[in-house]
């Protein structure tokens, strides 16, 4: 259907024009995709043949996550607290919040509108902490999708290794160089790298990455794919004091990945913690 078909043009242009006005100066972005792309031909015509918000009502995942540094006091942690309910209560949002000292890690369902006011609300109430933030939406997806309540969880760590506190490595300081998808394909293919799955073992063990098996090189080792075999994420600073681990990481380039990043900034932070204190990974 000819209009239908403009009105989703239209819609399309209108989610691009809002993400572009989230983009931050300071490298944060909105990273927006369509669950259309992954409904087969069929499905597809039917989405084209209705209007968006009848079909599909509007329901759009936000994923996000933000160290934050330093880390709040008690005061501005209740703040934030109590603030972030009353927003998504306002905006009907579902799903989780989880709120720490040290920031935010959350996993929302609303409609695309809400969605973007929540970001944008975000930015304004505390804009030297979020505006660096990359918001990753998911639109277009079935109300069957949306999560059934909002729940805010008050936690110590976002994500638990039992890096508490001062325990934790400035991320600031030690973060990782994050790599865009098409940089990080191309050094998976690099000799003398090692590749660490920063997930448990059982989202391991379901997909990962392949790094290639043409070494190029003659001369160098080629990239090898290392899984830590973690039930939970305190046992990752353990595995990387283990000697064997030293002796697979010592002179090569290091990638991590997890499935959202929020794993991997701790991780590379503690791994990089460890370079310039530990005499016995300091040749990495």
């Amino acid at each position: 259907d000819q209009g239908n078909e403009k009105k989703i043009k239209l819609l399309d242009a209108q989610h691009h024009a809002e993400s572009q006005a989230l983009t931050g100066a300071n490298n944060g972005r909105i990273v927006a995709s369509s669950a259309i792309e992954f409904y087969d031909e069929q499905i597809k015509e039917m989405k084209k043949k209705a209007s968006r918000a009848q079909e599909l009502n509007n329901i759009t995942l936000l994923l996000f996550y933000q160290y934050v540094e330093p880390v709040w006091d008690e005061s501005t942690y209740n703040f934030m607290l109590k603030t972030l309910q009353e927003i998504g209560t306002r905006l009907e949002l579902t799903g989780r919040m989880r709120v720490a000292r040290e920031g935010l890690n959350c996993t929302l369902t609303g409609t695309h509108e809400a969605i973007v006011e929540y970001c944008t609300t975000l930015r304004q109430l505390r804009p030297k902490e979020f505006t660096s933030t990359e918001f990753k939406l998911t639109n277009d997806l079935p109300l069957a999708q949306k999560f059934p309540n909002l729940k805010v969880f008050k936690v110590v760590e976002l994500v638990h290794y039992g890096l508490e506190g001062p325990k934790a490595p400035p991320i600031a300081k030690f973060q990782g160089t994050h790599l865009e998808p098409k940089d990080y394909h191309q050094k998976l293919a690099e000799p003398n790298t090692v590749i660490i799955d920063v997930r448990n073992h059982y989202e391991a063990a379901i997909g990962r990455f392949v790094p290639p098996s043409d070494k190029g090189d003659e001369s160098a080792p080629p990239p090898q794919w290392l899984d830590p075999k973690m039930r939970k994420s305190t046992e990752f600073p353990a595995w990387l004091d283990k000697p064997e681990t030293k002796e697979m990481m010592k002179g090569k380039q290091v990638l991590m990945y997890c499935t959202g990043g929020i794993r991997c900034e701790r991780a590379s932070a503690l791994l990089k913690y460890k370079m310039e204190t530990d005499p016995e990974i300091k040749g990495l």
